[in-house]
């Protein structure tokens, strides 16, 4: 049988000012104005991931664009397909008004999401999808190595899918922008 890897990769740093504070309706723009973000070009890829790259037959991308850009940036030439199925699971909108700076009013939106207050997509809606995400990798993978472009929430919940179906995690660079998990068969 045929030994093949997959490698889940966090996308970039994303193109916007995380720096500034922001109250809860300023956040709520900035998540829009997130969810349109491509990545910024410094600093390049990890050396990791730029190796799980030459290594993938696929190239696969959540379509939210700073994936898809960081994606065509591992891919080089390379076709690189994407599918609503890895987009980030959902952050929610805390509801107290303090001023925060947007890593920390995401952090509280994860938590809360996570106790169960989402407007779009449940946490168990989410880990049905991660499913789903998981099993596309799987097929993938049977023709051959697989990357995956996506976000750092649904990696995660992905991975722990890919345990389950028997997958080895053998490698893991960290949860930052850039970061890679390898499993194998």
């Amino acid at each position: 049988m045929k030994r093949f890897d997959i490698f889940l990769v966090r996308h970039g740093a994303p193109d916007c000012d995380g720096r500034t504070r922001l109250n809860r309706e300023e956040f709520r723009d900035w998540l829009a104005g997130y969810a349109k973000a491509g990545v910024t070009r410094e600093p390049h890829h990890s050396a990791p991931c730029g190796a799980a790259a030459s290594r993938a037959r696929t190239i696969l991308a959540s379509e939210l664009p700073r994936a898809r850009d960081s994606a065509a940036i591992l891919a080089g030439l390379r076709p690189v397909r994407t599918d609503s199925v890895f987009n980030e699971a959902e952050i929610a909108v805390a509801p107290f008004d303090f001023s925060l700076r947007p890593r920390l009013w995401m952090a509280a939106g994860r938590l809360i999401w996570l106790a169960g207050a989402a407007s779009r997509e449940s946490v168990s809606a989410a880990k049905r999808r991660a499913v789903l995400a998981a099993e596309k990798l799987l097929a993938e993978a049977g023709t051959g190595s697989v990357l995956l472009v996506g976000h750092g929430w649904m990696n995660r919940m992905i991975a722990r899918v890919l345990i389950h179906h028997g997958m080895r995690r053998i490698e893991a660079t960290g949860a930052g922008y850039w970061s890679l998990i390898r499993f194998v068969d």
